[in-house]
């Protein structure tokens, strides 16, 4: 089985054809995709597209929510209410994309570690994996 796991199909260069995307790859013997949610914002993106395509492609799709080493900087107190939320829906299979950058540094270093360890604490309160990002950490 073929799974292709940290699908970034939420970026805007799939805008208009997300279902070929989707085509392709299982024709290519993809059976299952985990869309990344790498922000507050893609993570409501990835749940929308798991939904608008579950009839179209029945559990091929799954993702993850999270915010991303690089965007922890937009990590605030609504930003763990949220995620705990959205790690309710049924398509959502792990917290992240999460974790620490220190090579990049697009966030501080004590924002990327609030953010990690908030996400680590719901991933711990719902028995959910992590989905990892770690880069000279």
């Amino acid at each position: 089985m073929l799974i292709d796991i940290g699908v970034n199909l939420s970026n805007s260069q799939y805008k208009n054809d997300v279902e070929d995307v989707l085509m392709r790859a299982q024709e290519a013997g993809v059976e299952k995709m985990v869309l990344t949610g790498t922000s507050i914002a893609e993570s409501e993106a990835v749940i929308s597209l798991c939904e608008q395509y579950k009839e179209r492609f029945p559990q091929m799709l799954y993702c993850t929510v999270g915010i991303h080493p690089h965007e922890a900087g937009s990590f605030n107190s609504q930003s763990t209410g949220v995620l705990k939320e959205y790690s309710n829906h049924d398509s959502v299979v792990a917290i992240g994309e999460t974790g620490l950058d220190f090579n990049r540094n697009f966030s501080s270093k004590q924002d990327q570690e609030k953010a990690f360890e908030q996400q680590i604490e719901i991933a711990v309160e719902n028995k959910m994996p992590l989905f990892l990002h770690e880069r000279d950490a």
